[in-house]
């Protein structure tokens, strides 16, 4: 007979006694909260009707699986304002039912159904999108060490990768960080190999980062932890992408606009096969080349590393997030490149790159 190791709490035991408030609390942290069918709105004037939906909520403590069955018409709602589900566990029979409202500002546990405009209905704002259950979200995902017997540890949880040399299981594991004590580091998945790597150097060609991982303590809590998934966290980064060209001068500096914020742009020109890269880490301003080693890319103006005073034909562009540009300095100050059209790709939005 087994004994109660660990001060475990079982839902549940057999021949329990059983009533709403434990059966409310079986699934709360395991089933995904969310709306998993239906819920869709209809604009009619002023008046929004929500269809039957199918949802996992909670009120942070408990947490149940409730579906309507019939369209539930919102009256009167004010344009801009979200239609909400909520639910609060209260262990009355006639009051335990989850609420349709319109709100300002949804609360902590509301399931977000849309949103109404002046133009019609929205899913996709971008401060409260549609609550979509992430289902897909403890694969590859990067967690602290909750045993304390260990230093400077986290773990990453089993899965997969795909790339042209094939497919590959990255099982659950422990990787050591006791060399990184002080610094920021990525946590990334090579996908040639599936050998999982910790690095302060940006990732490249097949190197999927899945976390960054402040490393300044022994023991590393959960919130030093940044999850950068956005191939399973849906809409949690927004990660937005931006491509183009800029045709140099001899004479003038070429600027672009982004529509966000970037935090990682990487140019090029039309006669060089030589990348460069720019990140938001302050050790590593405005040039980061690509790391020693076999790499398709020559690293050509890069000398020595990571230095942040380049001046002259060393600088081809410069980069400011807080005007959202990419500046392409006139030909006259950057080197042998004559009239070249320079070409960028910038990452930024809420890939959040660097958590310090």
């Amino acid at each position: 007979m087994a004994t109660d190791v660990g001060t475990q709490t079982v839902s549940i035991k057999f021949y329990d006694r059983i009533d709403s408030s434990i059966v409310n609390k079986r699934y709360n942290d395991i089933r995904q909260l969310g709306i998993y069918k239906g819920g869709w709105l209809t604009k009619s004037g002023s008046n929004v009707i929500v269809s039957p939906v199918v949802c996992e909520i909670t009120d942070g403590t408990h947490q149940v699986r409730v579906e309507t069955t019939t369209n539930v018409t919102v009256t009167s709602v004010t344009t801009n304002y979200y239609l909400v589900l909520r639910w609060t566990y209260t262990g009355v029979a006639t009051a335990d039912y989850m609420e349709l409202l319109a709100v300002a500002t949804p609360a902590a546990n509301d399931l977000v159904l849309g949103q109404l405009t002046a133009g019609g209905i929205v899913y996709s704002n971008a401060t409260y999108p549609r609550t979509t259950p992430h289902t897909m979200d403890q694969f590859l995902k990067v967690v602290p060490d909750n045993r304390g017997t260990e230093t400077y540890k986290v773990f990453i949880k089993k899965g997969t990768t795909q790339s042209p040399s094939g497919l590959n299981i990255i099982y659950d594991q422990k990787i050591e960080l006791t060399s990184y004590n002080g610094k920021t580091v990525m946590i990334y998945v090579d996908t040639y190999t599936g050998i999982v790597t910790a690095s302060e150097v940006a990732a490249y060609n097949g190197k999927l980062v899945v976390a960054i991982v402040v490393v300044d303590a022994e023991v590393i809590t959960a919130d030093k932890i940044t999850d950068v998934r956005p191939f399973l966290n849906q809409d949690q980064h927004k990660t937005q992408f931006a491509y183009g060209s800029a045709a140099g001068s001899d004479v003038v500096d070429k600027t672009v606009v982004l529509p966000f914020t970037p935090v990682f742009v990487q140019v090029w020109s039309n006669t060089s096969n030589s990348t460069r890269f720019w990140g938001t880490d302050p050790n590593k301003v405005d040039l980061i080349p690509l790391t020693k080693g076999l790499d398709p890319f020559n690293k050509r103006y890069v000398y020595p590393e990571y230095d942040t005073t380049m001046t002259g034909n060393q600088r081809s562009f410069i980069v400011n997030p807080a005007t959202k540009t990419i500046t392409f300095i006139k030909n006259s100050e950057a080197g042998s490149d004559a009239n070249n059209t320079f070409y960028y790709i910038a990452i930024g939005g809420g890939y959040n790159i660097n958590p310090s």
